[in-house]
């Protein structure tokens, strides 16, 4: 079952369209927006379960935690099992 995060971060002194294409170079990672105001850049991760989607998860963090001044994670619930009324 593919799995999904939003992850939202506020970035210190650089360009937010450097980390972006950073962030866009890393496995699970399907896209990458850059935000007016802040939080500057939003982007998903997917992954085919929940242990595989925090590993990748970590990982795109980890390729920017030195410019990241916060994170949000906002885990997606998979809706296409829930019966439609």
């Amino acid at each position: 079952m593919k799995t999904k995060v939003y992850i939202l971060l506020n970035v210190r002194e650089c360009k937010p369209s450097e980390i972006a294409h950073k962030l866009r170079c890393q496995i699970g990672v399907k896209n990458v927006d850059m935000l007016e105001g802040s939080p500057e850049i939003m982007f998903t991760v997917e992954a085919n379960g929940r242990q595989k989607l925090a590993r990748l998860s970590i990982s795109a963090l980890e390729s920017v935690e030195n410019v990241t001044e916060s994170v949000q994670l906002l885990p997606v619930q998979d809706m296409s099992r829930v019966p439609v009324n």
